[in-house]
């Protein structure tokens, strides 16, 4: 028998998903933490946020999921208090125009701090920043 190679379809050459497990140890209140580089010309397909382990701080706990230009551009202020909880953001459409961008999360916890949490981010991003790849 032989090996047949076959060339992927286009979005998937360009295309590609991306999974951040972050704890609550990861990150620090209110301060943005950058997941990943996203060059000028990325698209920013979809992100989903899950919360795997419930964050345990006292009063509440919430995530956001943007960029560096804007922390809240794809998941705005999600509760990390209940595991299971899934949040998603489908066909965003975002062109990234901005040079030396990051796609960032923040959290922000309100009464005692967390000593338990953990979230899996997953984003998808085409990139067209490669040769030959339309940008339209």
């Amino acid at each position: 028998m032989a090996i047949i190679k076959k060339p992927l379809p286009y979005e998937e050459r360009i295309t590609q998903k991306y999974a951040f497990i972050v704890a609550y140890g990861d990150v620090s209140d209110n301060v943005a933490t950058n997941l990943m580089a996203l060059p000028a010309g990325t698209v920013v397909k979809s992100v989903s946020v899950t919360v795997t382990t419930n964050w345990n701080s006292g009063t509440s706990a919430a995530a956001s999921v943007g960029t560096t230009a804007s922390g809240t551009a794809y998941i705005n202020g999600v509760n990390l208090l209940a595991a299971g909880s899934e949040y998603y953001l489908y066909n965003t459409g975002a062109i990234i125009t901005a040079a030396s961008q990051y796609l960032t999360v923040t959290v922000d916890v309100d009464g005692t701090a967390a000593t338990a949490g953990q979230m899996t981010i997953i984003v998808e991003v085409e990139d067209r920043t490669a040769t030959g790849v339309p940008t339209s």
